[in-house]
């Protein structure tokens, strides 16, 4: 895994502040895997780890599961989702 550059880590975590809303439950229709997609094809190569690591830093709650995807407490009406 090529570890991002640290205005990479600042872009990824900017863009997922500013395209989740956060929740009180985990949202289980959406993972890492999937969620991280959308963000690689409009920026830059992420690993689900990464994008994983880039929501915890930003202060959403993480509920891993099976090989390092998980899931993350956001709303259905977040931006990235339009």
């Amino acid at each position: 895994m090529a570890e991002l550059t640290a205005q990479q880590w600042a872009e990824l975590e900017m863009a997922l502040a500013n395209g989740f809303v956060a929740v009180e439950n985990i949202n289980r229709r959406h993972s890492a895997y999937g969620l991280k997609q959308k963000f690689s094809r409009e920026h830059f190569y992420v690993t689900q780890e990464q994008f994983t690591r880039a929501m915890q830093n930003i202060g959403f709650h993480v509920e891993p599961f099976g090989n390092g995807n998980a899931h993350f407490n956001i709303g259905e009406r977040s931006p990235y989702f339009e």
